[in-house]
């Protein structure tokens, strides 16, 4: 069986089987989005609504650290590794050719969890027990895929 996931942006969504382990877990991606207050570890809304999550905004680049937002992660097939050194952070690798990526636009790609500054384009799965789980997972199999896909739009109809 092979060992894959699925991010689907506007459901904010992560879902799928790695290492016999399904997994369907609420992650965020873009705007700064999945960021933190560092002193009470509250979760904080994104800093953006208009780039959090929207999947017609793949292509804007963020600065991190800065005002600088990114929208999120371009759609498109990752390789997924687990980072051990980071520690709760999967590093993620384009698996073909993905245009905004190939063009020089957006680059550096990862799934973690929350933090002060939240996602510029990098998946975030608040649930830090979960996170864990997934990077256990990951680190136990040889290769993993992950799909990134529009999800379903709604049209606020």
């Amino acid at each position: 069986m092979a060992d894959y996931l699925t991010y689907f942006i506007a459901d904010r969504l992560l879902a799928g089987d790695v290492n016999g382990i399904h997994f369907q877990e609420y992650a965020v991606s873009g705007g700064r989005s999945g960021r933190k207050d560092t002193k009470t570890g509250r979760s904080l809304a994104p800093v953006s609504a208009h780039l959090a999550n929207n999947i017609w905004q793949t292509d804007k680049k963020g600065v991190t650290k800065t005002d600088e937002l990114g929208g999120p992660i371009p759609c498109g097939s990752y390789s997924v590794t687990w980072n051990r050194k980071k520690g709760n952070w999967l590093d993620l690798t384009p698996v073909g050719s993905i245009p905004i990526i190939d063009s020089g636009r957006r680059r550096g790609f990862a799934v973690h969890g929350r933090g002060e500054w939240g996602s510029y384009g990098c998946v975030v799965i608040p649930d830090v027990a979960k996170l864990q789980q997934l990077c256990t997972a990951v680190g136990a199999v040889v290769q993993v895929t992950l799909s990134v896909v529009a999800g379903e739009i709604h049209d606020g109809a």
